[in-house]
């Protein structure tokens, strides 16, 4: 393979990686479990700490709920003739909580102020101001 494919076949990567990460907030954002179930790889391990397991059980799982999840994702991809989908997920929950209109300001205190954060995790670190 030449570098110039070499450099096509990473910027493709890239993208495709882009792609699927848009689609799966997306997916959340409109509660489209079919969307959701094309980001993943149907036995790719998933762990937000609520949840451990596979995509599989994983979709309808968070689908069921209306919650606020607050963190960061360390993700692995694998190439599938579809594109790039999630193979491993690990999720580091900063903070999670129910939400009623009336009350999401005060709610969104408590992130702002570190409670509940999973700060004895490895991949964890304290993000700049």
């Amino acid at each position: 393979m030449s570098n110039i494919e070499e450099r096509l076949e990473k910027i493709e990567a890239i993208q495709s990686i882009n792609d699927c990460l848009t689609r799966y907030c997306r997916a959340l954002d409109w509660m489209d479990e079919d969307l959701l179930r094309s980001c993943f790889i149907e036995d790719g391990f998933i762990d937000y700490g609520f949840y451990a397991g596979d995509a599989k059980g994983f979709i309808p799982a968070v689908m069921e709920d209306v919650n606020v999840y607050c963190g960061r994702y360390h993700d692995e991809f694998s190439k599938t003739p579809e594109g790039w989908k999630v193979s491993r997920r690990l999720y580091i929950l900063d903070d999670n909580f129910s939400v009623k209109s009336e009350g999401i300001r005060g709610d969104l205190g408590g992130l702002f102020l570190g409670f509940n954060l999973r700060a004895d995790n490895e991949k964890y670190r304290k993000l700049d101001k």
